[in-house]
């Protein structure tokens, strides 16, 4: 089960904005976006592209970024990287300008070059010529939107010292089946290129997972709620025991972990077998977790409750 909201970024026009005859940029609340090299791969995305001439010597480089046609520019940090192109393979070579701001301006030799652009996890690239005394002035459309995930528990409330991490797999394009990310946490905002994606939300520590999908559109931000079927276990060991070991096996696959004094699992509905002792002395015990229910696993009666 799962809850889906959406919000339409809205642009706006600030001063100060280097080159004014530029367009305006366009509000993208959130923490910075992540530096270009490794994570996401390359996409193809649209360029607008224009070209000014002026003395040799005056060559530069102008760069900015939208989430969505006909929006204004990004408004938040995006990664930039300019590379050389070898002028006899067109292979990438050294890196000669980069800048994590949301636009960019860079004084370069007239030659071939590769732009790179990474904005949270949409990632794309361009090669471009600069002739001599030439400005251009390149934006990328990025076709991103914003998702924030979050889990909970179904006729539960929030659990204190219980995790919830996200992965989240690209469902469409070239990308179909590839893992963007495997650690999003509860209401991160992530940066996604359009499309279909699966969500799985689990919570640690434990082996209760849940599942949903969602549509990432250009310029949109998303709150995903999803709603997990689990129960919660606490173990209390006996007083003055220390860190006394135990571990929880479940009975019905290799599901296992293994834990020091008090703790809380979320596990899905199912027979599971606790097991503790010290000194060669082992006590076990089994018991079953239904959906919606805390139960307490109290070593001092060796009864769950």
């Amino acid at each position: 089960m799962f809850a889906l909201s959406l919000m339409i970024l809205a642009a706006s026009w600030p001063s100060g904005v280097a080159r004014s005859a530029m367009p305006g940029q366009e509000r993208d609340p959130g923490p910075r976006a992540a530096t270009v090299g490794g994570g996401p791969r390359m996409s193809p995305v649209p360029c607008e592209v224009r070209v000014e001439l002026g003395r040799k010597g005056t060559e530069r480089l102008w760069l900015a970024a939208r989430l969505r046609e006909g929006g204004g520019l990004i408004r938040r940090p995006v990664s930039w990287r300019v590379r050389r192109l070898d002028p006899l393979t067109g292979d990438p070579l050294e890196t000669v300008a980069e800048a994590l701001v949301d636009v960019a301006e860079f004084r370069v030799p007239e030659g071939d070059y590769l732009v790179e652009v990474e904005y949270g996890y949409r990632r794309s690239g361009r090669r471009v010529h600069v002739g001599r005394g030439e400005y251009v002035a390149m934006t990328f459309v990025l076709d991103v939107g914003g998702l924030r995930p979050f889990s909970r528990l179904e006729r539960l409330g929030p659990v204190h010292g219980v995790r919830t991490v996200h992965r989240i797999y690209a469902l469409g394009g070239a990308d179909r089946g590839r893992l963007v990310t495997a650690g999003a946490g509860q209401g991160e905002l992530l940066r996604l290129g359009k499309g279909e994606y699966r969500v799985e939300s689990r919570f640690l520590p434990g082996n209760a997972r849940a599942v949903s999908h969602v549509r990432i559109r250009p310029g949109i931000l998303s709150s995903l709620e999803i709603l997990a079927r689990a129960g919660v276990v606490r173990i209390r060991p006996p007083e003055g025991s220390g860190e006394l070991r135990w571990e929880v096996r479940d009975l019905e696959g290799p599901w296992r972990h293994e834990g020091r004094g008090e703790g809380t699992l979320v596990l899905a509905p199912g027979r599971y077998v606790l097991t503790y002792g010290r000194a060669g002395r082992r006590t076990v015990r089994r018991f079953s977790v239904d959906a919606g229910r805390n139960t307490v696993l109290d070593m001092r009666t060796a009864v769950a409750r």
